[in-house]
């Protein structure tokens, strides 16, 4: 702690989240937080008001019982909300690693392909500056489909099993990814549809 901040690692192990959460928290600008330069590189400093306000929001939660209904129901809606956003951003974060993921790959199969073809392309430059009898010629033919079967398997590693099988493991993520996101969309919308329908949260409304 250092004259009224904490740092991630701190401010995680005194309100018993986890650091990732603390971060999305702080990039959502649900916790205060300045930057600063630490011993390791730019890091977060977050103000000890924080941990204050998070405390009295737990105390609130945990006192449930001298809530009003009304009252309870805007912790529980905002409560979800807030689940519901943090998910957004971590889906955002999943499919952004993903995407890179699949484009280092197809950069790296990219470049192989480009390296052979440069140097099959000088080959055949030396290839033609010899021409002049039959014999050369069909060495320069005979070099020439070599060389187009080689470009077609490399076409073909591009599309490798392990490559194919890579991106249908990411895409299947992503799919769960979006099924567990309308799981809870719904019942968020259950959640507030349920809340709308009662006659104090009516009231609460008006």
């Amino acid at each position: 702690m250092d004259q009224g901040y904490l740092t991630i690692k701190e401010y995680a192990k005194l309100t018993g989240l986890s650091e990732s959460t603390v971060r999305r928290r702080i990039k959502m600008g649900r916790i205060s937080a300045v930057q600063a330069e630490g011993t390791r590189g730019p890091q977060y400093l977050i103000k000890g008001e924080e941990l204050n306000r998070t405390a009295a929001t737990a105390d609130l939660v945990r006192a449930d019982r001298s809530l009003s209904l009304d009252q309870l129901a805007v912790v529980m809606f905002n409560a979800l909300r807030s689940s519901l956003a943090e998910y957004d951003l971590a889906l955002i974060d999943k499919l952004d690693n993903q995407a890179a993921t699949i484009e280092a790959i197809l950069a790296a199969n990219n470049q192989a392909l480009i390296d052979k073809l440069v140097n099959q392309a000088n080959e055949i430059k030396q290839l033609q500056e010899k021409l002049g009898d039959p014999q050369r010629e069909q060495m320069m033919l005979e070099k020439i489909d070599k060389q187009a079967l080689e470009i077609q398997a490399l076409h073909n590693r591009l599309n490798n099993q392990g490559l194919i099988d890579e991106i249908n493991r990411q895409a299947g993520e992503i799919r769960n990814l979006h099924v567990e996101l309308y799981r809870i969309r719904k019942l968020l919308d259950g959640e507030v549809q349920k809340q709308e329908n009662s006659s104090w949260w009516s009231k609460f409304k008006k």
